[in-house]
């Protein structure tokens, strides 16, 4: 404590620390040393009942997310911190980046993410919400605020559009599609054998047993920028053999009789598809399937898969087994999809008994 030349008592408290480890100081005056004592007493009670933050209180959210980046999510894989990234980058600096983390209010990330889903970018609503809630969890533990503001938001709704199968016009269509042979085995893979989109991609012929009629599923696919890079499953229940049922088989071998290369789904130079080989690849299959209908058509691989999930639930494959068949990490993934599969099945049943009271 110092007597200052006005004559008042100044004292500095140290109360946190900065992200670097420099100390914080806040200081208080008083007439009289007691004054000052009594103003001590107040701000320690209100630091330790977390009214007061005991660590750099002015951090904007883009300064937080910088570093969170950084620090926590360094060593995940690249698509998964690609996501985090565009969701800082594109969503959350330009609307709250400016804000100190500690006066964002719940209706300011809310409106942020009700935005989102307005203009039914449903997919970048989750990540935005997802990025944010872990955003603000960690700052309660680093101690720039108290409370998560994050905790009441509401619960994302999916478009049920995000969660389709094929429909039987589709599926139609794409038998009487003029695709080349890599084109429908690549639809075919995912309908009959339910891989996604980048562990197609990275079949080689090695991946294939056509004596014992499996497929083996060791890797997969992704694209920094625009080239094509393999990586090893993110989970243990990501490798997998796949049994090569009888409609998949026959169509399978006879194209592995035709390849010069390795790699099932390759281009012209044999190496694996880079994004815009690939967008250019699906593009061609969109444009050859709606030829032949008289609506537009438009799904993704996914859809695929998905279909392969539901023709797995009605053909009643118990639930363990299509865990491990569609490569689920948790029983709760497949539950999430058997449940949603077998809602809509009632819904479109109890739609035949509405129709037959009307």
């Amino acid at each position: 404590m110092k007597k200052r030349a006005d004559g008042r008592y100044c004292k500095q408290i140290l109360v946190g620390y900065k992200p670097d480890g420099k100390r914080i100081m806040k200081s208080i005056y008083g007439r009289t040393i007691k004054e000052v004592e009594k103003q001590e007493r107040e701000l320690r009670n209100q630091i330790d009942s977390g009214l007061v933050i005991s660590t750099k209180q002015n951090i904007s959210l883009a300064e937080w997310a910088d570093l969170w980046l950084n620090t926590y999510k360094n060593n995940v894989s690249y698509n998964t911190k690609a996501m985090y990234v565009n969701a800082i980058q594109v969503h959350i600096k330009p609307t709250l980046g400016n804000i100190p983390v500690s006066k964002i209010k719940p209706v300011q990330i809310q409106g942020l993410i009700n935005t989102l889903v307005e203009k039914g970018s449903i997919r970048t609503a989750e990540v935005v919400k997802l990025t944010l809630e872990q955003l603000f969890r960690q700052a309660v533990t680093e101690g720039y605020i108290n409370k998560n503001v994050t905790d009441g938001l509401n619960a994302i709704k999916r478009n049920d559009n995000e969660k389709r199968i094929l429909t039987a016009e589709e599926i139609k269509a794409i038998k009487k599609a003029d695709l080349t042979s890599k084109q429908r085995l690549f639809i075919d893979i995912m309908r009959y054998c339910g891989l996604r989109k980048g562990e197609a991609l990275a079949l080689t012929i090695e991946d294939i047993d056509l004596e014992n009629h499996n497929l083996s599923v060791n890797k997969s696919l992704y694209h920094a920028d625009n080239n094509a890079h393999i990586k090893e499953p993110k989970s243990k229940a990501g490798y997998r053999t796949i049994p090569l049922i009888d409609v998949i088989y026959d169509e399978l071998k006879a194209y592995i009789d035709t390849l010069n290369d390795t790699i099932l789904f390759s281009m012209t130079d044999g190496s694996y598809m880079t994004k815009s080989s690939y967008r250019k690849f699906w593009d061609g299959i969109m444009k050859a399937i709606n030829k032949v209908s008289d609506a537009e058509i438009n799904f993704t691989a996914h859809t695929c898969r998905h279909s392969y999930a539901t023709d797995l639930y009605f053909s009643k494959v118990d639930v363990k087994t299509a865990q491990y068949l569609l490569g689920h990490s948790s029983l709760q993934m497949t539950l999430g999809v058997y449940t949603h599969i077998d809602e809509d099945h009632i819904r479109s049943e109890i739609e035949k008994f509405n129709q037959y009271l009307a």
